[in-house]
């Protein structure tokens, strides 16, 4: 499913956010409706600021009329509060043409709270934002959906799509290196800078075979460039020394490195005894913004050590910063 979220203040404006988000997604199987979303326009800084239901509403069928025009099943979305009795939005209009999706976070979301105290008509309801999925490290929404379908859509646009692929190195700082190296014995080349996931081994460096270091991080993996690939490897098993035949064992979990910081949560982070967040058993505090901590290692798991009391604990590195 898509979601646009909307700033016109016209109707030509609005065709034309919605031939642009058209175009962007012929190329892929859009299967769920394609949402309207329209926020924050009593700000004075919204260009909509001032706009009263009506004309909001107006804008919302042009963008969503030219959705249904191209295909695709058009969805009003806004909250309980903008809904409910044609509060900011001519509710009974949208709703006679369109699927509703409902915002409403109820104190205790599905399926503690069956459904949403909505009073109209809806196909949808996001019942929280800070739910927890599997496979997102941040608090996420969750929705509830009273439709389905039996079977994928097909692109409009049979041009292929673009493929995008994650940028192994988000979150690494990297020293520039130039400079051949060696494994001391032998050492994983991966695909990725990580030991979690097994697939990302694409081959072996062993001693006497080189490859060209491109990189040194700072969380104790070295970019390598080996048979025109770009590849990583665990810094601590290279060597520039092609005598070098240091004993090593080979990785058995996450690459620590070894810091001294000083750091303080982006908001707030919970600090567990271990690196996960399979239970909440493990939670021993939660560091907030402002409060600081040393962090003795970073891990190449996502994961950071801190000193906190005198115990090693673990705080997700993303949602840490230098403290001031």
């Amino acid at each position: 499913m898509t979601s646009a979220f909307s700033s016109a203040v016209t109707e030509d404006e609005a065709r034309a956010e919605a031939a642009f988000t058209r175009d962007i997604v012929a190329k892929y199987k859009i299967t769920y409706p394609i949402a309207y979303n329209c926020e924050d326009f009593q700000s004075p800084d919204s260009r909509q600021h001032g706009l009263d239901a009506s004309a909001r509403t107006a804008l919302a069928c042009a963008f969503l009329d030219e959705i249904a025009a191209a295909g695709y099943t058009p969805m009003f979305y806004a909250s309980k509060g903008e809904m409910e009795g044609n509060a900011q939005w001519n509710t009974d209009v949208l709703a006679a043409k369109y699927k509703i999706w409902v915002a409403q976070y109820p104190d205790q979301p599905y399926p503690q709270t069956a459904a949403s105290s909505y009073s109209g008509t809806h196909s949808m309801w996001q019942y929280t934002s800070q739910g927890t999925i599997a496979g997102i490290s941040k608090k996420t929404d969750v929705n509830v959906a009273y439709f389905g379908y039996t079977k994928e859509a097909e692109a409009k646009d049979e041009t292929p799509a673009e493929t995008v692929t994650a940028n192994p190195e988000v979150g690494i700082i990297f020293t520039e290196v130039n400079e051949t190296v060696t494994a001391k014995q032998e050492t994983n080349l991966r695909s990725e800078p990580s030991t979690l996931n097994d697939a990302s081994v694409v081959g072996k460096l062993v001693h006497g075979d080189t490859a060209t270091r491109t990189g040194i991080g700072h969380n104790g993996w070295s970019r390598v460039v080996y048979n025109g690939q770009t590849l990583y490897a665990v810094t601590n098993y290279l060597t520039t020394d092609m005598e070098d035949t240091g004993q090593q064992a080979p990785p058995q979990g996450p690459v620590y490195t070894q810091v001294s910081e000083r750091v303080t949560a982006k908001i707030e982070t919970n600090l567990r005894s271990e690196p996960s967040t399979a239970s909440e058993d493990t939670v021993v505090g939660i560091l907030r913004n402002g409060e600081v901590l040393t962090r003795t290692a970073v891990g190449d798991n996502g994961w950071s050590q801190l000193d906190y009391n005198g115990q090693t604990v673990y705080a997700v590195s993303s949602y840490l910063m230098a403290a001031e």
